[in-house]
């Protein structure tokens, strides 16, 4: 049996939140390594456009972490399939009609739902899924400020400062 409930909210987004429920914040928490993830060489066309859109939009609201590879993947794929079963709806519609012809030479005309319609609500489903675990929705942000880019010795900017600045 599964986990129960709304999936814990990460203690990095409680604390740019400002935590308003004033909950006790764990520290166990692992934190990702900053960094574009390599992109997966199955990707291709469309998919791998989404993957690259994808990195300087995580990179710009300073979520993008080295171990986002699988979800980030997951996302494209979804995206590129979404748009293409978007162009094949446009088409042919959302509702196919089916004629038959009974022994007697009569047609019978029955309406059902395209299959497209049915698969772009499995991928529209799994694209809302995907996007929240990224942290893509405007609910999700709706509380949250945007970090400033800290130096780390080397020079070069870190995408999860420590510096957090609270909204509230």
């Amino acid at each position: 049996m599964g986990a129960r409930g709304p999936l814990p909210t990460p203690t990095k987004i409680k604390q740019l939140a400002g935590d308003p429920g004033r909950q006790a914040s764990g520290t166990d928490e692992p934190e990702p390594v900053p960094g574009a993830p390599e992109m997966p060489p199955h990707l291709t066309g469309l998919a791998a456009e989404t993957w690259e859109w994808l990195c300087e939009r995580l990179a710009e609201l300073q979520l993008l972490a080295t171990s986002d590879k699988v979800v980030m993947a997951l996302f494209c794929g979804a995206w590129a399939r979404y748009v293409e079963n978007y162009d094949v709806l446009a088409q042919i519609g959302t509702v196919i009609v089916s004629i038959k012809t009974d022994k007697w030479g009569r047609e019978t005309k029955t309406p059902y739902i395209g299959p497209h319609l049915n698969i772009e609500s499995m991928l529209s489903k799994q694209l809302t899924t995907y996007s929240a675990a990224m942290g893509l929705g405007p609910a999700w942000r709706a509380g949250v400020s945007k970090l400033p880019q800290a130096e780390t010795k080397e020079g070069k900017s870190r995408l999860f400062s420590s510096n957090l600045k609270v909204v509230g």
